[in-house]
């Protein structure tokens, strides 16, 4: 009865890890969970990150279409602002350059005049050249008509005050063809040319000084709104680049921000299919 009850008392006691097994098994653990520890701020990092990520991109993809059709509709308005501002600039620039012209004639005519002395004849030199200054002023005046006359802008008080300066310019053409009658007639010492077209050039004159004041006030106001009018279109065309360069970044971190949240899903996926995959094993 002894041997038999020694087997037994044998086989119901359990079996015991082995002493250098379950010191690495203890040691692994703690390694494990250090590393884990290590590790948590990144995956805390990367975890905050994914969740700024997922809604950022989301949000601004959802939104993008219409803010694409927004930037479309503004940069017709501001192509057709900028050629309004080309528009302005040119009308300004031939303004001026028949105001010029203009004023070169009448400094020729007061020369002209300066230099006679009363019953000498006209000097020759300064009447040829005052005929070519005349045709260039014409010019220049037909020109400004045109760009006036024709002037589409935007803005209906431009638009208005541009026009406004028609009559003036019609005046000063009117009082450039005299003085181109005056002078041939000069040239070809015909008398009573001359006396008729001086006597046009005095009622010429007179209508002038009375419309001239009100062609000034509209000039000057002309240039007071088209200065307002281009600093506000060039306002507003560098906020819309400014808007529409600030929704390209957005784009390109938006899709950054895809990326990324697609990446990191894809990681987690792993290394919980890696958590899985160990348990089991060990199980």
């Amino acid at each position: 009865m002894g041997p038999d009850r020694s087997r037994s008392d044998r086989s119901s006691t359990p079996l015991r890890t082995p002493p250098g097994r379950e010191a690495r098994s203890v040691f692994a653990k703690i390694n494990d969970f250090v590393q884990s520890r290590q590790k948590l701020p990144l995956w805390v990092f990367a975890g905050a990150l994914f969740l700024f990520s997922v809604p950022f991109a989301a949000t601004f993809f959802y939104n993008a279409p219409d803010q694409r059709a927004n930037f479309d509709q503004q940069a017709v308005i501001f192509n057709r602002t900028a050629a309004a501002s080309n528009d302005l600039l040119h009308i300004i620039d031939v303004l001026t350059a028949e105001a010029v012209s203009v004023n070169l004639v009448a400094g020729n005519y007061n020369t002209l005049l300066d230099r006679r002395s009363h019953g000498d004849p006209l000097d020759r030199h300064t009447l040829e050249q005052g005929q070519d200054l005349i045709r260039t002023a014409l010019h220049r005046i037909s020109v400004a008509e045109a760009a006036v006359s024709s002037a589409d802008l935007p803005d209906a008080t431009l638009n208005a005050d541009a026009k406004a300066q028609l009559p003036g310019l019609q005046y000063q053409q009117t009082k450039m063809e005299i003085m181109g009658r005056l002078y041939a007639a000069a040239l070809q010492s015909n008398g009573p040319s001359v006396s008729t077209a001086l006597a046009d050039l005095g009622n010429a004159n007179y209508r002038i000084d009375a419309a001239g004041e009100a062609a000034l006030t509209n000039l000057r106001h002309f240039l007071q709104e088209g200065d307002r009018f281009y600093d506000r279109a060039k306002i507003d065309i560098g906020k819309f680049t400014e808007n529409r360069r600030l929704f390209q970044i957005h784009e390109v971190v938006a899709w950054g921000a895809a990326i990324y949240s697609a990446l990191f899903a894809m990681l987690v996926l792993y290394v919980l299919a890696n958590q899985l995959l160990k348990s089991s094993s060990r199980a």
